[in-house]
């Protein structure tokens, strides 16, 4: 019995030691989740594409990390305490801080920087370029699931992440809207505009399986749709030949 309380003990005194050690490390950071966001919001303006100001651009890693105007890189992979970036983004001096005339970058962002730098500065491959791959459909276990009903809410594979992202934040469906109600969201999502009164009864009467279904095609088919969206689009591209 005593051995087994030590063994247990032992066992216990592993596991805390596991816990504190795992605590408070910080995950490796992510250039396109941390890092990016941080060059577009405050560095972009003056560094990146047409304008390099002081011969600096974070658009490209080759730009990034050659040397400016200074004669040396902004960033030196691993060494982020002697990195020109983060010695000019906690300068006290008004000619050398950056972002210049701007207000200064908080703590964290400071933090996630000089991390970044200090972890070998990687850069991360635009989405564009990277190559897809498949991911497996997350589809939860149930019983009835055995005899290929599908769970509340399932009508198609994306649902499964959305039932699977559900489950992680503890969310639950809403009740289902009625057709009324329905119908006119997916007008305003489609076309802009809500449907008029003899829309919503014909489709109030409609009890075929597919009504929702067929509503919906039709809406995708006007020239409706095509006048919302064409110009959220082109805002979108700016006008851009593309």
């Amino acid at each position: 019995m005593r051995k087994k309380i030590v063994v247990l003990t032992l066992l216990a005194l592993v596991l805390i030691g596991t816990s504190i050690l795992t605590f408070g490390k910080k995950e490796p950071i992510d250039f396109s989740a941390d890092v990016k966001p941080i060059l577009n919001k405050h560095c972009i303006t003056c560094h990146g594409g047409v304008k390099k100001n002081g011969g600096l651009s974070f658009l490209f890693e080759n730009e990034a990390f050659a040397k400016a105007e200074s004669g040396k890189p902004a960033i030196i992979r691993g060494d982020g305490e002697h990195s020109e970036l983060v010695k000019r983004l906690i300068s006290d001096d008004p000619e050398l801080r950056m972002p210049y005339n701007a207000p200064k970058l908080n703590d964290d962002e400071i933090d996630i920087l000089k991390r970044w730098i200090d972890e070998g500065a990687k850069w991360g491959e635009h989405w564009a370029y990277t190559t897809p791959k498949e991911t497996e459909v997350p589809k939860p276990f149930s019983l009835l699931g055995i005899f290929g009903v599908k769970p509340k809410g399932v009508n198609n594979t994306i649902d499964f992440f959305v039932l699977d992202k559900m489950k992680e934040k503890k969310l639950s469906f809403a009740d289902e809207a009625d057709k009324a109600l329905l119908l006119r969201r997916v007008y305003l999502d489609l076309i802009g505009i809500p449907p008029t009164l003899a829309e919503i009864q014909a489709f109030e009467a409609d009890q075929r399986d597919d009504a929702y279904t067929l509503r919906v095609d039709s809406l995708l088919a006007s020239q409706k749709y095509g006048e919302k969206w064409a110009s959220w689009w082109l805002d979108m591209a700016r006008y851009a030949d593309t």
